[in-house]
């Protein structure tokens, strides 16, 4: 026998070789068993994407939650600036005071955003939309201007159905709310004579009445209260309080700082034509009193802090 055929013979047919024999380098190895998820792992998992969710959408909500944005607006009358770049936001479902003193620049920030007055710059967003751009959107406000124009000729009765009709509120609302405000007022008794008749706080009363029934998101006031005796005005401050609290808001201007300071619950101090400070009524008030906020703005004391 040769050598070749005494050597033990170590070839294998393939079918023989086992798997470590043919790769023993990459023998697999076995996967990790998959944990299963509980049906109360499942539970939480689906929870904390829906508090994710709400999160996202609050945060989303509370950077849209001003109602009305005027940004950098500006207004100039030849050479006099009277309206330099004002910035301030009113908060929905609440009651924003812009408080300065004659002469601030109120008016025509108020004129402004009515649409009865166009800015020189800058932009006005009701809901988002540029009331300039879309004056569709100016129906939604309720705007009663400073000593403003009354039809004299009519009753009370006849004003606020007018007025009303105008912003299309439906007749039965008309008659309802008419009926309610008149009586809180105590004008029930002279609803029916012509408003010639009346005095100047009456005639105001009648005027606000008549923005109080709209479904305006905001009311626009340009000193509202101006002639009304104390006890209707803290009548009618209850009403601005109760149309706030269905979710719209009342922006309204006024030099009765002790006025501002009781009804609002944000505000601004417009003085030489410029945000001095704006805010929650805590945050420009400053731990002070409002009428001393008030007397350095105007007195040029203080630093622009908007």
């Amino acid at each position: 026998m040769t050598p070749e055929e005494t050597a033990e013979d170590t070839t294998l047919e393939p079918s023989a070789l086992t798997v470590e024999q043919i790769a023993p380098s990459t023998t697999a190895k076995k996967a990790p068993a998959r944990k299963k998820t509980t049906p109360a792992k499942k539970t939480s998992i689906a929870n904390n994407a829906i508090e994710d969710r709400k999160s996202r959408a609050a945060d989303k909500a509370k950077k849209h939650s001003a109602i009305l944005e005027v940004k950098q607006v500006s207004k100039r009358f030849g050479d006099l600036l009277a309206v330099d770049t004002v910035s301030f936001e009113v908060p929905k479902g609440s009651i924003f005071g812009l408080v300065g003193p004659n002469g601030a620049g109120k008016t025509t920030i108020i004129s402004m955003i009515s649409g009865m007055l166009e800015p020189d710059s800058g932009v006005i967003l009701l809901s988002g939309n540029d009331i300039w751009a879309y004056p569709e959107g100016r129906l939604e406000l309720g705007v009663l201007p400073d000593r403003s124009h009354i039809f004299d000729r009519l009753n009370a009765w006849q004003y606020i159905y007018y007025y009303a009709r105008l912003h299309k509120v439906p007749d039965s609302v008309i008659k309802q709310e008419t009926e309610r405000i008149l009586e809180e007022l105590g004008l029930t008794e002279v609803a029916n004579r012509p408003l010639l008749t009346y005095s100047t706080g009456m005639k105001r009363k009648v005027a606000l009445a008549a923005c109080i029934i709209l479904p305006a998101k905001v009311l626009i006031l340009d000193e509202a209260f101006e002639g009304i005796d104390p006890v209707s005005v803290k009548t009618l401050v209850g009403m601005l309080r109760d149309f706030v609290k269905k979710g719209h808001s009342v922006l309204f201007s006024s030099h009765d700082i002790e006025l501002v300071e009781e009804t609002c619950d944000s505000l601004a101090i417009v003085a030489h034509g410029q945000i001095q400070a704006s805010g929650t009524m805590a945050k420009v008030r400053d731990g002070k009193r409002l009428t001393d906020r008030c007397y350095q703005a105007t007195s040029g004391k203080v630093k622009r802090a908007v």
